[in-house]
This record gives structure tokens, sequence and C-alpha cells, in this order.
């Protein structure tokens, strides 16, 4: 019998040495024959084996050179062949060869286990050992995948400290006749690697050596937490701080990049090709995500010219790791028009977005590479105007400002982090993208109901797939900002990044826009950059600022940008929501105003500031959308579309999985998915689907628990489709005192002004229409539609021609309702005469305590009859089934039954609102506090209001004035309710009218029984119930 036993890999090496680590023994089993793996006739013509001649070397690396010696080689293997590495080890300690991603037998493994493990795969100095790997059917890359899988080879006798020590390097498995005679990939020009590396040096063999060579031993303390952190080398193949080759590629070249990630420390690898996309899984990228110890295998088409940033965002890093990829030696031409008078010589407009097959006499051709600069150009104005002349319908405008404001993580109601015991501060100084109406910049785009829920993010930019956006961007703020987007294709003088590209000064206006000026952005957006066939309509991308972007979105400047499908944005979407989540960790240690910050802080509290050890800790904010716990206008309707664009743009640890509660979504892709929780990596965009199917206040949140614990969370409202029951003028469960005017004429009183009021006196009418009508709801309601109505005096009509509405929670601040109207406010269509009813749909609703009602024009005098419809703010306050026989006649049953000889009997099943008929409720056969109404559901539900009314017989009023509650789970043992204030609930004044009571905190239950405590005649009562389904 043949024991093997095999290490599950770990690639968080700190767990490896914690004691994370296992066995796993693979046996020969009697009576079990492996399948054999037979290569066909073809396979095996065409197979060759292949020789790598390889040592191990000590050498002295230099991390940052001013020219780099070489960049490492890779291994290729294609399926079915033999490889054999030869290996020399010409170092002073043992090491040896692991490779990732293929099927090894024992012998060529080439790894060291922990205690218990083998221990002699170690090639001795001075020794050397061939190893053969074969690469089998079950490693060669599939259909779907790319030529070549990006894998990694490295020693292995003590993992962590001989990658630390440098050795590891790239192994490519490539599908069958995907190489040449040369080893290099077909279908491909050129093949690059980018390799990102965190070296440890303090876990290096050679850092004894390495602290008596370059320093003072005596004076090194390895202990110490800034030796330590100097010995973290952030690279990219090896080299740091822009100090890699430059790589060059032609205009046009299809590149093939090998991108893996290695390192000790624990978080997700973002690497950045700037100005360029890539495919990755049948899709189209510009940000890759990588975990520790895995590669990726994309292609570039390489058809942005310039030299262009490949960035590795690395935590507690604000220097860029670069690899240049330089301008061909050929010239590169661009449009420009003359104009007289201009300031700026060097503005060009992007060829590729203008058509000079049709305006060839206005275009002159440059090449704006030569050293002259004396080219005359035009101002950034006329520039605009040009583009948009010869573009037309195909651009996007949008104006955009830099703004520095006091920001308040806490939202607008302050629910605090409990696990922090100092009640740490949550306003900061930051800086914010804000949206503007026109280029002068005076109009602010005022957020409404679709986009309260935005918080810091800027505004939403949104284009159709084969369309430019042109963003005139103004900095208001004090210091350099930019404007730089993903997905995105811009030339060198649109791309809003700064770094060192060897650009002429005039190509990097774009890169630091400065302090009260203005620059205009030309963004194209390609077809493939945008949704899939199989996709949803629009695609998520994000833009930010590019000064330093590390800085820049830490101290605010980040917002979203949605590419879409031809012909989607051409009109409004009906009967859909989109909402914009930013998941991220604001740092504001990181903040370009934490300096600011910390003397505000150390001013305010000095002593507890200097002596607290969590005092970085209390700077960063686990947020969506930069509000913790309490993020504002998440709200939906049941069987709604609702689309998610969630992206993260945080730091390597900043991973998170976002749970929708209550809800299930579908990541549409080449394959749906339904799902509940989300995976978000750093770096990662996503569009989710959701069709809402569960009323009420639901969870949203990341189930990382940290940053759940300290308000990476918030809630989300969805409501039932039919949101629009009448909100109380017209049945009087809103009271005269409830609705009021600071104005009438005459008897004309505001209490009046409910919808189908009959008399002389049946409206308000007001003496202009600079006076608005408040109607208080005593609580915070879901208001979706508003119905209006005029009047008459004598033979004369009076009517509201249009108006405006305005909602408060507190009657302090007030907001007018915007909706999707592109001014401040939306006007809404009056009456065009006096009995006419004219209903108008507020979607997205509002929710609001105070509304009021601001007429703007009217025919005659401004009369006004009207009934706001909605639902309450739970979401969860839908008829349960009385009033429409939902719940049968068998459910509903009563103490005790009246009955006289002309009418019959006042049954049970007749206690449903609004019944009709001479007998049309439920009447108790005797008059005493012992009796009661009972209601049994057929499942649990959530109970959270009630509506009663009384009833009339040979013209006695008859009504139930006050009463209690019990519920029960069986039937048989029952609980009295007793809530939050008096157990007792008000029930009718009269006979017809209805009154509504709340449910707070809900009843869950099936049975529900209403006892009568006082009333008027004899106990008689129709009711409905309210709440939604319980699960």
């Amino acid at each position: 019998m043949l024991n093997q036993h095999d290490l599950p890999e770990q690639t968080n090496f700190s767990a490896v040495v914690a004691g994370m680590h296992g066995f796993v023994e693979v046996r020969s089993c009697e009576g079990f024959n492996p399948p054999k793996r037979k290569l066909t006739i073809k396979q095996k013509r065409e197979s060759q084996e292949w020789t790598y001649y390889i040592a191990a070397e000590e050498v002295v690396w230099d991390y940052a050179p001013n020219m780099p010696e070489y960049i490492d080689g890779a291994f290729s293997s294609i399926f079915s062949l033999h490889s054999q590495i030869v290996f020399k080890n010409m170092a002073t300690r043992p090491y040896s060869i692991y490779p990732h991603g293929l099927t090894i037998d024992k012998v060529a493994e080439g790894a060291n286990y922990p205690a218990g493990g083998n221990q002699t795969h170690g090639v001795q100095p001075g020794e050397t050992y061939t190893y053969v790997w074969q690469v089998i059917e079950e490693n060669e890359p599939l259909a779907g995948d790319s030529q070549c899988l990006t894998r990694m080879y490295h020693s292995a006798v003590n993992t962590p400290r001989d990658i630390a020590s440098g050795l590891v390097g790239p192994l490519l498995i490539c599908k069958s006749q995907s190489l040449n005679k040369r080893n290099v990939q077909l279908k491909s020009d050129k093949e690059q690697h980018a390799m990102f590396a965190v070296f440890d040096e303090n876990k290096s063999w050679y850092l004894d050596d390495n602290i008596a060579s370059y320093s003072e031993p005596a004076k090194v303390k390895k202990e110490d937490p800034e030796f330590y952190k100097s010995n973290i080398m952030h690279t990219i193949n090896g080299y740091v701080f822009e100090s890699g080759q430059l790589l060059g590629f032609c205009n046009g070249e299809i590149v093939t990049w090998h991108v893996s990630s290695v390192g000790v420390q624990d978080y997700i690898q973002t690497a950045t090709f700037y100005g360029h996309t890539f495919d990755l899984n049948d899709r189209t990228e510009d940000i890759l995500s990588l975990f520790p110890m895995t590669g990726e295998t994309i292609t570039m088409n390489m058809d942005n010219i310039g030299e262009s940033a490949v960035d590795g965002e690395e935590d507690f890093s604000n220097k860029a790791i670069v690899i240049g990829v330089p301008r061909p030696d050929f010239s590169d031409y661009e449009i420009y028009v003359q104009s007289e008078g201009s300031d700026d010589p060097h503005a060009v407009l992007d060829m590729a977005a203008v058509s000079a097959a049709e305006e060839y006499e206005y275009v002159d051709y440059i090449d704006p590479y030569k050293e002259k600069e004396d080219m005359q150009d035009l101002t950034l104005d006329e520039n605009a105007k040009y583009f948009l002349k010869m573009e037309g319908d195909n651009v996007r405008t949008y104006f955009i400002t830099a703004e520095e404001v006091q920001w308040d993580y806490g939202g607008y109601g302050h629910k605090l982090d409990k696990e922090q015991k100092t009640n740490r501060s949550t306003r900061f100084s930051k800086v914010v993208f804000r949206g503007y109406l026109d280029i002068t910049f005076s109009t602010p785009d005022i957020r409404g109901e679709m986009d309260e829920h935005l918080g810091i993010l800027g505004p939403v930019i949104k284009a159709e797939v084969g369309q430019t956006i042109m963003v005139f961007f103004r900095n208001l703020a004090s210091r350099p900002y930019s404007l730089h987007a993903n997905g995105v294709s811009y030339t060198k003088q649109t791309e809003g990044l700064s770094y060192e590209d060897e650009s002429k000064y005039w190509y990097k206006y774009d890169n630091e826009v400065q302090p009260n000026t203005t620059y205009t952005y030309l963004w194209k957006v390609n077809d493939n950059v945008g949704p899939t066939g199989d996709e949803s309509d629009c695609r998520t991308w994000a833009y930010y600022s590019g000064v330093n972007p590390e800085k820049d979105i830490n101290s605010g400047l980040i917002g979203p940008l949605l590419v879409c499908r031809k012909g989607t944005l051409s009109t409004k979407a009906v009967d859909m929501r989109e909402f914009m989540l930013l998941f991220m960790t604001f740092d504001e240690s990181k903040s370009w105003y934490y300096e600011k910050t910390h003397e505000i802080m150390e001013r305010k509290n000095k002593r507890a500031r200097v002596m607290d050890p969590d005092f970085r800790e209390n700077l960063k904010f686990s947020a969506i959308n930069g509000i913790i716990f309490s993020l504002k206008g998440l709200r939906m309707y049941t069987n709604q579309t609702v689309r998610w664009h969630l992206f993260n743009m945080g730091s390597p640890r900043d991973l998170h999985s976002v749970h929708f509660h209550g809800q299930t979504f579908i990541h549409k892709q080449t394959r749906d998915h339904t799902q509940a929780v989300y995976p978000l990596l750093p770096g990662g965009f996503a569009t989710l689907e959701m069709l809402p199917s569960k009323p009420g206040l639901w969870q949203l949140e990341s189930e990382v628990g940290l940053s759940q614990q300290r308000g990476m969370q918030t809630l989300f409202l969805v409501l039932d489709n039919k949101c629009y029951h009448p909100l109380g003028l017209i049945s009087g469960s809103v009271k005269d005192n409830q609705i009021t005017a600071n104005d009438k004429r005459g008897y004309w009183e505001p209490h009046l002004a409910r919808l189908n009021n009959q008399g002389k006196y049946n409206a308000w009418m007001m003496p202009t229409v600079t006076i608005d009508l408040q109607v208080d709801f005593q609580r915070p309601v879901v208001i979706s539609q508003v119905a209006t109505q005029g009047a008459k005096q004598m033979f004369s009509s009076h009517y509201m021609v249009n108006y405006t509405i305005s909602y408060s929670t507190d009657k302090k601040k007030w907001i007018y309702y915007k909706g999707d109207s592109s001014e401040f406010r939306m006007t809404f269509t009056g009456n065009q005469e006096a009995h006419q009813v004219k209903v108008n749909t507020l979607f997205p609703p509002l929710i609001g305590r105070f509304i009021r009602l601001h007429p703007l024009h009217s025919h005659n005098s401004p009369m006004v009859r009207m009934e706001y419809y909605g639902c309450e703010l739970d979401g969860c306050s839908v008829p349960l089934g009385m009033e429409s026989r939902q719940i049968e006649d068998h459910r509903i049953t009563a103490s005790s039954t009246a009955s006289c000889w002309y009418s019959g009997s006042w049954q049970a099943s007749l206690a449903r609102l609004n019944t009709q008929g001479t007998v049309n409720a439920w009447q108790a056969k005797n008059n005493n506090m012992n009796q009661w109404l009972q209601v049994e559901m057929a499942q649990v539900k959530k109970i959270t209001g009630i509506i009663t009314q009384g009833a009339k017989s040979l013209g006695t009023e008859m009504y139930v004035i006050t009463y209690t509650l019990e519920y029960s789970d069986d039937g048989l043992h029952w609980i009295k309710y007793t809530g939050d204030d008096d157990n007792t609930f008000p029930g009718n004044t009269d006979n017809n009218g209805h009154v509504k009571n709340y449910i707070y905190p809900p009843i869950f239950s099936r049975f529900i029984r209403v006892i009568p405590q006082t009333w008027k005649t004899s106990i008689t009562l129709r009711i409905e119930l309210l709440g939604c389904d319980f699960e």
C-alpha cells in the first residue's frame, strides 16, 4: 500500500505558521482501478518535451534601480507534454521548486511540510535535481479559459521565507497548439508578465546579512514597528516606485498579460491598467482583483496611445507602482480647430470622436509630440462648441464641481456606533463632487427623492454605448483635483491622472485642475465596456479624482458612472428604481484634510486624543455612500424591477459580502445566478437585479463583522405595490385640527378641503395662491398619490391649475418634492373644472409627517378639495382581508350574536369594513365587557393596525368608543396587548366613520380579539386588520 500525505495549500502563510494546516492521505485501494488516461494519436504526434535549466543564485537585488537589470522569465507548458526542470541550487541553504496548477508525483513535489509531514524535499546547496512535470488533461485550460492559464512556482522548503527571499516566478499552462516552436503563445502579438508581489524582507533568510551589509547592526532593533514597515516592499516584477522597465507596444497590438499576486499580506490585490481595458472571462474590465497566490490571464488591445500606468493599489502606500507603456516612435495625430485670440496653444480633440471625412475643411493635423509649441488653438468654450457641433445628439453633457463641505458620516439620524465608548466624532472636512444645471455653475442640481440615497457620491453620469461624455469640471476646492473615469476611453489630454509619463506640459492640464479653474473632459464610450446581451441594461463603473487616487477618494471625490445599451436612456424608465451603492471604509488619516481634522480634534479634547490608543481606528468609517447606519432614500415597491449598482473602491483589505435581508436578487451574466449575498471585492463593480416580493423594512449590510458593527448597514423599505390607500381626509380619520392654513376666505375653512366634500361650504378657498394648505398625519407616512378637486361658489367654478408639494418630518426642515423633474421641484397639473378629480402619482413616493400643498395658478379663486393616498412607513399596512373577504366567514367568530325578528342575525361574519345592507355589522347579544370579536388568519401575520367602524339600525347609531386587543398562537391561550403606551385604543365617534389605530410594536400572531370597553347604544363593529406576511 502506498501512502501519500498532502498538505492543503494555505495562501495566508501566517495561518500556516500559527498551526492552521492539516494532512490529506491518498491511498491505493484494493478493488478500485483508477481510470487510465490515454493520449489520442493526434496528441501524441503533437507532444514534445521542454527542458528548463534554473538555478537558485544569491544576488544583491535593487528594488529601485535606475535601469532594471532583467525581467523574470516564465515557464510555458502545453497540454499532454512533459517538462523537465533541471534545478541547481547555487545558494548556501536548501531550496526547491514547487508548481501551482499541476498534478505532480510526490517525488517531484518540492514542498517541505510542517511538523509531522515530509521534510526531505529540499535540494541541498551545490546539488542538482531534475523535476518532471506532466500537464495532464485535468490541468488543461477549458474551452472557456484563456489560451494559457497563469500560475506560479516558488521554493517550498519554507514557503513564507523562501518567497520573501525572492524565489518565485510565473508558470503558464497552455492549451494544445497554443505555443509556437519558440514556446511563445500564438494569437497574441506580445506577452507580458506583471507579478504584484509584497516582499517581506523581515522574513527573508538574508535579513541579518542585509543588516550587517547596509546598516549598523548595533543600532537596529528588529522589533521596531517602523523598521519592520520599512522592509515591506510593494513591487511589480520586483521593482518599486515607477522604477520598472518601460514596456513598448505598438498601437493596435493585441497583448496577453499574465498578472499574478504574491505576498504575505492578507489582502486583495487590485491591478489597474489606466487608459486601457482588457478582456477577462468574456467581459471587458479595467480593474483586476486578485487573491493572494493567484494569477489571471487577460487580453488587451493597445489602442490608446501614450504612456499609461499599471497601478497596484496598496494599503498604506501613497505612491503608485508603475510600469510605463511608452508611445511608439511614430506620430500620433489628433484634431484641433483654429481660433483667433486663443490663450491655450495646445488644446486638442480626440480624432476618434470626430468625423474628419465630413468636416475636413475645418480640420488640421498636427504631431502633438513635436518640439515646437507655436500651435495656435482655441479656447475651452470654442472647443466645446465645435465638438458639440460635430457630435450633435451623440454627446451627453454634465457640469460637475469639486466642493469642500463639512461631512457628517452619521447622516440624518445619529445611530452611533455602539462599539465606540468614546462617542467618536462623525463630522469631518471633506470635498465632494456636485452637479450643476449649466456651464455658469450658478444653479445647483438639487437632489431629490431619486438621488437622496447617493450620500457622499457625486452625480450619476450616464451614457449609452457609442456616445461621448463631455464633463465641464470646475474646481471650487482649495487644492488641485481632477476627473478620471473607469471603463471609458480617453486621450492623454483627458485622462485626469497625475503621474510622470514624459508628456509635454500642455498634455498635463487635465492631471491637476487648479482651484477656481475649469477643464473639459471628453470620454468615449466604446461598445465593449457596455452590458453584454445577457446582462442588465446598464453596467456599473466609477469616476474619481486622480491627482492622488487614494487620498482623493478618501477625501470624498468619487461618483458612479453607468454605461447603458443603445436606446435605453432616451425614455424615462417606468416602474423601475436604480440605486448606486459604494461599500467602502473611508480612512480620514488618508484624507487631504487630515491635518486640519487632527488639529481640531486635539484642540477639543487634547488629553483624551493623545492618550487614546484607538485614535487611528476612530478615523475609519465603514460606510455605505459615506453614511454609517442610516443611509436614506432606499425605497421601492414589490414586484418592481430594482437595479442595485454596487462598487467598492476601498483598500485591499476592504472586502465585503453584501447581504439583502428578506429578498433575493439575480446577478445577470452568461448564466443568471439567484443570490441573497454578493461578494464585493476591492475594485469590484456589479449590477444586481431584484424583484422585491416581501413588503417591510429590511436590513442591507456587509456580512463582514467589523464593518457591519462599525456602520456598514442600513435599512431599505419595500412597499406593497398597492400602496395607494386613502390616508384619512375623506373618511375623517384625519381630524379637522390636523388640516391647517395661514389664511382662508370667509367660511371656506381649511378642514373642509376633503375630496368629494358636500354642502354649501365644501372646500378650502384661499385669498391668493401664495397661501399653502398643511396636513399633519401625526406620524411619518408614505404618500404615493395626491387627488385634487375644485368647487363651485354659486355658479362660478374655482380650482387650481397647478401646484407644488413640500414635506417635512419635524416641521423645521422642509423639502420640495422633486421626483424625476429636472427642476428643483416638480410642478403638478391641477384641475380643469370644479368637480373633476385629478390624480397625480408621486414616483418615487415621499415620506413625511407634514405635507404642504402650494397652489401656483388658479381659475378664479384657488379652491381645493383633496385626498392623499399611500400607506404606512414600514411597508406593512396592507388590508389583511376582512373587507375583501380573503378571510373566510368561518374564521370570524364572536362571544355572542344579537338578532331580531325584523332584520335577522347580526353575525360575526358581517363585521367587515364598509359592509352594506340593513344588517351590516356584528352586534353582541349582551352589552358587557365580556364580549369579543375574534379573527383567525390562515398563517401567522404581522399586524400593524386596525380600522373600526360602527353601524346604524332604524336611525339609531351604534358603535364602540374604546376597546382593547388580545392575541394568541393557538386560539386557546391569550395574551393582552400592552404596546408602548395606553392599552386601550380609541374607537369611533359616529356610526359610519373610519378610525384607524396603529399597533406598535406590531403583533405577530394568527388569532386576534377585539374586546369592547365602552360603546354607544350597543356593541356593534365593522373592522379591517392591517399588516403583512410574516416570514
